[in-house]
């Protein structure tokens, strides 16, 4: 459950994304668009989630904003509540994990407002030249190499297939890595190392909502390969 002060905490950040500062000081008709475009999906979310802190249905007075197809949103709203929950029963793993390294937030709500102000940055100045089918492909790959890891039987080969496919992303995409999927990647491996059960629970309902999401954006562009990301 999330206290009142959690509740308005996300609605206000939220509400906030993405930051308009994120534009560029004379941005151009096709950039203003962009930012609008997503902006909306962002109210979206906020909306739905607020629906839910008010006991409504979380998708209530948004059926003809989603064509009749609320599953993406609904995953997404998901993934969102088991981030911040994650974030805040794992934080003192978290600050273990970064002990002597400076960290860009101070508190669990502080750390998924940057986490999340920094993938609304990332979608609008990403130019997105790359493929979904590639896109696809990376994160299928990436899925295999996890399995075969933690089985202890990933192969050289294997490695170089994937590294192919990251390349070959990097090609169309040659900005590195944004800051917060780094920030992002080291707080799930401090509560994945963390010895507090709930925390470990915690994690594997964010990675669960994860595949979800996952599942919903493959679906849309090879239906057939739908739900291999589901636990």
């Amino acid at each position: 459950m999330f206290t009142t002060i959690q509740q308005t905490e996300l609605l206000d950040i939220l509400g906030g994304i993405p930051p308009t500062e994120c534009l560029p000081l004379v941005p151009t008709e096709a950039q203003i668009k962009k930012w609008h475009r997503i902006k909306r999906v962002w109210t979206l979310i906020k909306i739905a989630l607020s629906n839910y802190f008010s006991g409504n249905h979380t998708l209530q007075g948004l059926a003809e904003e989603l064509n009749g197809d609320p599953s993406f949103l609904a995953s997404v709203v998901e993934r969102y509540l088991a981030l911040y929950d994650l974030l805040n029963w794992g934080w003192s793993d978290i600050e273990k994990f970064f002990k002597g390294i400076e960290m860009p937030a101070n508190r669990p709500g502080d750390a998924f407002r940057y986490i999340l102000e920094g993938k609304a940055v990332d979608q609008v100045l990403n130019p997105g030249k790359v493929s979904s089918r590639a896109l696809y492909e990376g994160w299928k790959q990436y899925r295999k190499c996890l399995g075969l890891e933690n089985q202890g039987k990933l192969t050289a080969e294997e490695k170089r297939k994937f590294k192919r496919l990251v390349d070959r992303v990097l090609k169309k995409t040659p900005q590195p890595m944004p800051e917060y999927l780094f920030f992002l990647n080291a707080c799930l491996e401090a509560c994945r190392e963390s010895k507090d059960k709930r925390v470990r629970r915690k994690l594997k309902d964010y990675e669960r909502t994860t595949a979800e999401v996952y599942d919903e954006i493959v679906s849309e562009f090879h239906p057939r390969k739908a739900e291999r990301y589901k636990s």
